[in-house]
């Protein structure tokens, strides 16, 4: 098993652990992780119960947990038709990158500059994982140690009003990451510099050079940037919205 691996179960284990944690950060967690992954597509309509039996916890921390999601735009809740996951709108989410990156320059210089020792070391064990998954173009595994990149950047940041601006946004951007990947990189190019771009990025926060992170942070901005103009000619547009009837040739 790859460091890589390792710490991606290790955190996954930790996220399915209810000892010591509010059940709808929990609740929260699951789904969101379901919609990144498309295991509930875009467009899709589901219900509270069907969201209970798919994460195995109870109605109020589901409850707790869908609220959340709908202020974060990841679901809609639809009069007389129940919960609706969001579908992607390029446009929208191409508007919402220039924002994210504008909040992220702060967060990482804050990071940069507030890391305690115990968050830096944490950084340089996240960045030998990242650079251990590169062989593999295993999406999902990536995504997770992504999540965690985050948040151990936004914990060190420690600005409550940040954290709860990007932590929504980096779910938005993954999940649309997640379908640039898993269909529009059959080569694997994009995976491996997505890799390498989250990995110095870190590195030079750990390393507490500020001018450095933000620098590396455009340079991820950027890949996104290009991957919209992919995503824009060349996607099937039912994987944005499974409401979209496909054409008839």
């Amino acid at each position: 098993m790859t460091e890589a691996k390792s710490v991606a179960d290790r955190q996954r284990t930790a996220d399915q652990s209810t000892q010591g944690r509010n059940l709808s950060d929990i609740a929260y967690d699951r789904i969101e992780e379901a919609i990144v992954h498309l295991k509930i597509r875009p467009g899709e309509f589901t219900t509270v119960s069907a969201l209970q039996q798919d994460i195995e916890l109870g109605r109020t921390p589901v409850l707790d947990a869908v609220r959340r999601l709908a202020d974060d735009t990841l679901v809609l809740v639809q009069s007389r038709r129940g919960l609706q996951i969001a579908p992607i709108q390029l446009d929208r989410e191409r508007s919402l990158l220039k924002l994210r990156a504008d909040i992220e320059k702060h967060a990482v210089r804050l990071a940069a500059e507030r890391a305690s020792s115990t968050h830096r070391n944490r950084m340089y064990q996240l960045v030998q994982a990242l650079k251990n998954e590169l062989e593999t173009h295993n999406i999902q595994a990536f995504n997770e140690l992504d999540r965690m990149l985050d948040m151990l950047i936004l914990d060190a940041a420690d600005e409550p009003l940040i954290l709860r601006s990007l932590r929504p946004l980096h779910s938005i951007f993954r999940r649309t990451g997640y379908i640039y990947l898993a269909h529009l990189d059959p080569n694997g190019e994009a995976f491996v510099s997505t890799i390498e771009r989250h990995a110095v990025l870190l590195d030079a926060i750990a390393r507490g050079n500020q001018e450095d992170a933000v620098s590396h942070l455009a340079n991820l901005i950027d890949l996104a940037e290009g991957m919209f103009d992919i995503l824009a000619r060349k996607i099937n547009p039912t994987l944005l919205d499974i409401n979209i009837k496909p054409l008839s040739l």
